[in-house]
C-alpha cells in the first residue's frame, strides 16, 4: 500500500485545529505569530511540528 506524506506550513485559518490538538495533552496554545508545519498523510491532517526555542 502506497502513502503520500506532505509536510508544509501550517496557515491561519488551520491554527484553531493545531490548539485543539495541544489543549488535548496540555501543550501551550500557538500564535499566528509562530512558526509552523504540518504532515498530512494521504491528504489527512497528521501532525504537528512546533518550533523549537
Amino acid at each position: 500500500m502506497e502513502m503520500t506524506i506532505t509536510v508544509r506550513t501550517l496557515p491561519g485559518e488551520e491554527l484553531a485545529w493545531a490548539n485543539e490538538r495541544y489543549a488535548e495533552i496540555d501543550f501551550v496554545p500557538s500564535s499566528p505569530a509562530d512558526y509552523m508545519a504540518m504532515a498530512e498523510v494521504d491528504n489527512e491532517l497528521a501532525g504537528l511540528v512546533s518550533p523549537c526555542y
